[in-house]
């Protein structure tokens, strides 16, 4: 939904909407993160490899929106959405 309101209303070329989506997402996490760490319990043995799918995520997403074109690209963002609402919709609990 982030990407879809940037291309919309911030930028149309879909590399720098996504590169803008990751930046925002990013300070988010950042400060929830640091409000988890600083006033919850935290199961830090979760922590690396959350951590290395944030990094591994961060670096080979913008490479592979780079490569693909920009049509089969939002094509894929839509149904992997779709997908998803489908999955939390028949299965919300799990």
């Amino acid at each position: 939904m982030i990407l879809a309101l940037l291309l919309v209303t911030a930028e149309p070329r879909l590399p720098a909407a996504n590169a803008l989506k990751n930046m925002l997402l990013g300070a988010g996490a950042l400060v929830s993160a640091a409000g988890f760490a600083v006033f919850g319990p935290v199961d830090w043995a979760a922590v690396a490899p959350l951590a290395v799918g944030l990094f591994a995520g961060s670096t080979l997403g913008p490479r592979v929106t780079r490569r693909l074109p920009a049509g089969l690209l939002r094509w894929l963002v839509a149904l992997i959405g779709l997908g998803l609402a489908v999955r939390l919709w028949v299965a919300p609990g799990s």
